[in-house]
């Protein structure tokens, strides 16, 4: 967003409007970029793909109406599209994952194009990244310290007291019990932030730990199979699956994709060109869907979740081609839509990122 104005992306869009409106509008971006959270990332991001807001638009529409009583969604949806993005990459500048994520899972490596400023995409990556590298540097233990207490200064009105002077005593008394408080509350508040770090940082290498042993395993958590075992699609999207419970934040370390990637090329000599949606979920066991444990979140917003939500409908309806039309329905995406297995795995983790940020 730092190298784009609101002038550049209209006119990437095709649209002119004059200098006063894009002013209102700046007013009105100004006012709405601090409240964009994970289920308001959702909503951006539907109205960037021109996708249906079944949660309404009440917030946007009146943010903006502020402004500029003249703004109507009617009719308006290239523009809606246009703002949206503004407020998508901006939440991006400000370490909101989700606003990073809720593209990225949507646009189905892109396979669902958005309306207008595809590059935001491309902006969403770099910003997972950077925020993945700039929390890992946040974690370094090495910035612990805690400094010593300065020199007394009491000490020498103390031996300056002549006898029976009590009132001297108290008030250096007080001075005493003022400077001893103040040490106390800073090295209270320096040692709890080098127990918060030491904490994150002993999390992060947990999480670290559990992802080797994982990938050093090289089986499915959920069907307790090797991937070696799995076929290619399901694989990719058990694999992703699994890598997302494995990480305890919104972001997921850096070297998530090579991770991912590592894993799925040394299960077999010849990587597989694409695989799709429904040959992952047909090759999955009808009996273990109940393992999957999808949350309600999946079945209200399919579009959101496309891969996850073609398991949950294949779970509520049957084996294919029963659960085929009523996931392109809901999800507006063609269950034969073919990824690589790497994409698919992808795509699989953020999904589930995306949800956790949604579901706590």
């Amino acid at each position: 967003m730092a190298d784009f104005t609101f002038a550049d992306i209209y006119k990437a869009a095709s649209l002119s409007p004059g200098p006063d409106i894009i002013h209102l509008r700046q007013v009105s971006f100004e006012s709405l970029r601090p409240e964009i959270d994970a289920t308001r990332a959702v909503t951006l991001t539907r109205l960037y793909f021109g996708l249906p807001v079944p949660e309404g638009t009440n917030w946007f529409r009146d943010g903006f109406a502020n402004s500029d009583p003249s703004f109507s969604m009617r009719e308006n949806e290239r523009e809606a599209a246009v703002l949206s993005a503004c407020l998508l990459a901006a939440a991006i500048e400000d370490r909101e994952p989700s606003a990073a994520l809720a593209p990225l899972t949507v646009s189905v490596s892109g396979t669902r194009i958005p309306l207008v400023w595809p590059e935001l995409l491309d902006f969403a990556r770099a910003g997972l990244l950077t925020q993945a590298i700039k929390s890992s540097r946040a974690k370094d233990a090495s910035a612990i310290a805690v400094s010593r207490p300065l020199a007394s200064k009491t000490g020498q009105a103390v031996a300056a007291i002549a006898p029976n002077e009590w009132a001297k005593l108290v008030e250096v008394l007080k001075e005493i019990s003022a400077e001893a408080a103040n040490w106390s509350t800073k090295l209270s508040e320096q040692v709890n932030s080098a127990l918060v770090l030491l904490t994150d940082h002993q999390a992060e290498l947990r999480t670290e730990v559990d992802m080797l042993w994982w990938y050093v395993g090289a089986s499915s958590r959920v069907l307790e199979i090797p991937f070696a075992k799995l076929r290619p699609a399901l694989a990719a999207v058990m694999a992703g699956f699994d890598l997302a419970d494995l990480t305890h934040d919104a972001i997921g370390p850096v070297a998530a994709p090579a991770l991912l990637q590592r894993l799925l090329g040394s299960q077999r000599k010849t990587q597989t060109a694409g695989t799709t949606i429904k040959s992952a979920v047909d090759a999955f066991d009808q009996k273990k869907f109940g393992q999957l444990r999808l949350s309600n979140a999946v079945r209200e917003a399919p579009d959101i979740f496309p891969v996850l939500a073609a398991f949950s409908k294949a779970a509520e309806i049957g084996k294919s081609p029963a659960w085929h039309e009523p996931f392109r329905r809901a999800a507006s995406v063609d269950p034969e839509t073919a990824l690589s297995p790497l994409e698919l795995a992808v795509q699989v983790y953020r999904e589930k990122l995306l949800l956790s940020r949604l579901v706590d």
